[in-house]
């Protein structure tokens, strides 16, 4: 973005494993964009690791999409979500790419080719992320 003091990063909103699957972490989600939108930054980011779909799939299910690959400490992958709430979510018809979790190298020029991630897809037990151009926003 243009200026970082309109970005809000929302870090970690872990839920102790015996509360899990109550839509908890959707929650402290929709919190914490209040939080932002309160202080003015209506775009949010989020750092999701490779290896959390239960995360990826809350962060799509709130309007997110991934707009990055992120190598941080050296060498621990992370997904960057974004999202501005300024404007509408985005709509998406069919996938651009179909992209295997571990296919690193593919989700790089998913995202080089100027694709944003918007679906977790799992298939014969593995995960996909779906990779697209935005359609239109939705509510236009």
């Amino acid at each position: 973005p243009a200026n970082l003091m309109d970005v809000a990063h929302i870090a970690s909103s872990m839920v102790d494993p015996r509360y899990r699957g109550f839509g908890l972490q959707k929650r402290l989600f929709a919190y914490r964009t209040l939080m932002a939108l309160g202080a003015k930054r209506p775009i949010l980011t989020a750092r999701v690791a490779l290896t959390n779909p239960i995360s990826w799939r809350n962060m799509f299910s709130c309007g997110m999409v991934i707009g990055q690959l992120l190598v941080m400490h050296s060498d621990k992958l992370r997904f960057l979500f974004i999202r501005d709430l300024r404007q509408p979510p985005y709509a998406f018809t069919a996938p651009a790419a179909l992209v295997a979790l571990r296919d690193i190298e593919a989700h790089r020029q998913a995202l080089a080719d100027g694709l944003v991630g918007f679906k977790a897809i799992l298939q014969d037990g593995a995960w996909i992320i779906a990779y697209g151009r935005p359609a239109a926003r939705l509510c236009d």
